[in-house]
């Protein structure tokens, strides 16, 4: 599902830049020696002038998933971007994107939206292989403290954390005509990395009681699924986990979610119903 999925977004995104690239011409700008598009919403038509429709939102720029960094498939046909969240610098405030796409995550500095820089790509932790078109797909990104945390669905991938702070340091690639693209793109590092937790789906952040909730994984060395024990709560590094699963499944009884062959797996949270809970 999730593989025909991306094929169809893929194919119908190509499409609809073709169109936007040759209708952007009439409004292109040239900043620094590169060209940039602002593609301005006629609210009264809902049409930009490039030729999509928009409402009380104008495109300032725009940047392909080749220039945030992503390898790509030649066998699976298609990139795939799956999340977005940002910071803030509390020191300069800079603004950063922070893009979760199938192979790693992107780390753009926004602060001039019309002028995106794409600073580095940290490379997907785990059993990552970019020809298997039917996994892999998802990766979350949250931040709490500062530091942004990347799970995923690869196998194996565990929680990375990365210091923002240090976005703040990295050197700004030279303007050129021709923006770097794929591999191109400076690779960064973790600073850490949680082993005792597989694959995951979804990460929620409580950023003022500094903690991190992980759902969505199936093998974990921390936890006892079997037992329901389908949430973690990461806090300062150290991995706690929740029996969610005797829970909202109490006495273990089947049917199970679909696709799942334990009691009380949790997919998706909202932060009021947890805060409830608690």
């Amino acid at each position: 599902m999730h593989q025909q999925k991306a094929i169809l977004e893929h194919d119908t995104i190509e499409d609809n830049l073709k169109s936007i690239k040759l209708n952007a011409a009439a409004t292109s700008l040239t900043r620094d020696g590169r060209t940039i598009n602002n593609f301005i919403c006629n609210d009264d038509t809902e049409m930009s002038d490039a030729g999509y429709k928009c409402k009380n939102m104008d495109q300032m720029s725009f940047l392909s998933n080749a220039e945030l960094g992503t390898e790509g498939s030649d066998k699976c046909g298609f990139d795939y971007i799956n999340d977005i969240w940002g910071w803030t610098s509390p020191v300069t405030q800079k603004q950063y994107a922070l893009v979760g796409m199938w192979d790693g995550t992107s780390f753009v500095d926004v602060t001039d939206p019309s002028n995106p820089i794409v600073l580095g790509f940290l490379e997907t932790a785990g059993d990552f292989d970019k020809d298997d078109c039917g996994s892999n797909f998802w990766r979350d990104v949250k931040v709490v403290n500062d530091f942004a945390y990347v799970g995923a669905e690869v196998d194996d991938h565990g929680i990375q954390s990365f210091n923002l702070k240090r976005l703040d340091l990295l050197e700004r690639p030279l303007v050129t005509p021709e923006p770097l693209t794929r591999g191109d793109i400076p690779r960064l590092k973790a600073d850490s990395h949680i082993d005792s937790i597989g694959n995951s789906h979804n990460l929620i952040s409580f950023e003022e009681m500094g903690q991190l909730l992980v759902v969505g994984f199936d093998k974990s060395d921390a936890c006892s699924i079997n037992d329901g024990q389908t949430v973690a709560v990461i806090s300062s590094g150290e991995v706690e986990c929740l029996n969610l699963g005797g829970l909202i499944n109490e006495g273990n009884k089947q049917p199970f979610a679909m696709g799942n062959s334990y009691a009380g797996y949790v997919h998706v949270v909202s932060v009021s119903y947890i805060m409830a809970l608690k």
